[in-house]
């Protein structure tokens, strides 16, 4: 029918239940969602972000408060990207 080897075709329909029988279906199960509160907590674990965090309140604290608005930006864009 085809040019495929045959140590290429794969398995035949007795084997795969064979193997459904003796390993189970070729699946994962599906992974516990989490709240968003435990999320959060590990947004704020990351080390950039507490960088980030840092130098504005740095430059609240020196009254540079342009600086702190666009940290705050750079922090929402940073936990933005570890959602």
């Amino acid at each position: 029918m085809s040019n495929i080897p045959p140590h290429l075709t794969g398995l035949t329909p007795q084997q795969v239940q064979e193997s459904q029988k003796r390993f189970g279906l070729n699946q994962m199960e599906a992974a516990e969602k989490t709240g968003w509160y435990a999320m959060l907590l590990d947004i704020l674990k990351e080390p950039m972000l507490v960088l980030l965090i840092a130098v504005a309140i740095i430059y609240v604290m020196v009254g540079n408060y342009s600086e702190a608005i666009f940290m705050a930006g750079a922090i929402v864009s940073v936990a933005g990207l570890l959602l």
